[in-house]
């Protein structure tokens, strides 16, 4: 997120250059695939001059390539992509492992979900439902409670919390406002910090539930406030 204000606001120099590359090199280091893949796409965002399909089959293009090439290497993030890859391909539902986990949560938390499509179950409230298998045999182990855990996909989550309503109530106004910004970013840097973070933010909900983060919640009042008030200068 620090990433895109210094982009946009700032004047570009050395130290800008080098609070830029330590911020990104920071990020890769924790080896996240959504830090990586996130970075690319403020980057991207950050260079580009208008949207279109052409712009957006760049967009994935890049991605893709970035992707190939990572797995190529010999690193902690490329074993996390080929952990997941494999995961998803083989349809692993055992819980076992980040991604396995993961893919258990989506499949198991969409089914209650639309178990509870109008009404939802209540913000907060996945812990008390989704119990990954490994929880449950610790749990069984050590003779402690099993602790639930939620989504990790904000959209599943808004869904599954709050119904569809909910979710139509939280989300058109995101998709609604990142259309606006798609039209008017190039006007000035206040807007396309918009645009970056309105991408950013819609991306980063694949992989993380963003609807009670502070950072999130003031990146986007602001983005908000620069579009309605339309700073072209």
């Amino acid at each position: 997120l620090f990433l895109i204000p210094l982009l946009c606001f700032f004047e570009r120099n050395i130290k800008r250059d080098l609070l830029c590359l330590s911020l990104i090199a920071f990020v890769l280091a924790t080896a996240s695939i959504k830090g990586f893949l996130g970075v690319a796409l403020v980057l991207y965002l950050y260079r580009v001059k208008e949207i279109n399909i052409i712009k957006i089959l760049g967009l994935i293009l890049l991605l893709s390539v970035s992707i190939l090439i990572v797995i190529q290497t010999d690193s902690l993030i490329s074993t996390r992509m080929s952990s997941l890859i494999s995961t998803v391909s083989n349809s692993d539902l055992s819980g076992m492992g980040s991604a396995s986990e993961r893919l258990w949560l989506l499949v198991n938390g969409t089914s209650l979900a639309f178990d509870n499509w109008l009404t939802g179950i209540g913000l907060y409230n996945s812990k008390y439902y989704l119990f990954p298998p490994w929880q449950i045999l610790k749990a069984e182990r050590v003779g402690e409670a099993v602790v639930g855990l939620y989504t990790h996909n904000n959209y599943l989550e808004m869904f599954l919390s709050a119904g569809v309503f909910g979710f139509l109530f939280y989300y058109l106004p995101f998709f609604m406002l990142f259309l606006k910004s798609i039209s008017i970013f190039f006007k000035s840097n206040y807007l396309r910090f918009s645009l970056i973070t309105l991408s950013y933010k819609l991306f980063l909900d694949f992989g993380m539930v963003s609807y009670n983060s502070l950072p999130i919640i003031f990146f986007y009042v602001l983005s908000v406030y620069f579009i309605v008030h339309k700073r072209f200068h």
